[in-house]
């Protein structure tokens, strides 16, 4: 029964549209990338989809869950003081 269902998921693979991209992106976020697919055995490929698909399902949806008002306010709020906030950061 195990072999039937690793046999369907094959098959749903095999079946899956692929697009070609080919971005820019920073070189040392590129090494990490690479690093990091390479310690953890898995390709690419395997890790940047995996990336996009938790960025477009979690993150992107927790970014709605703050009143779009609240927001703003804090955006006005950084913008008012931001040379304050440099300063305080030297």
């Amino acid at each position: 029964m195990a072999l039937d269902i690793r046999i369907e998921k094959v098959q749903d693979m095999a079946e899956t549209t692929l697009k070609k991209i080919g971005p820019a992106i920073d070189a040392k976020l590129h090494e990490e990338f690479v690093a990091v697919a390479r310690q953890c055995g898995h390709s690419q490929r395997y890790l940047l989809e995996k990336a996009i698909d938790h960025y477009i399902h979690n993150v992107i949806p927790s970014q709605h869950t703050v009143r779009p008002e609240v927001m703003a306010a804090h955006r006005r709020s950084n913008k008012k003081f931001k040379e304050l906030y440099r300063k305080l950061a030297e």
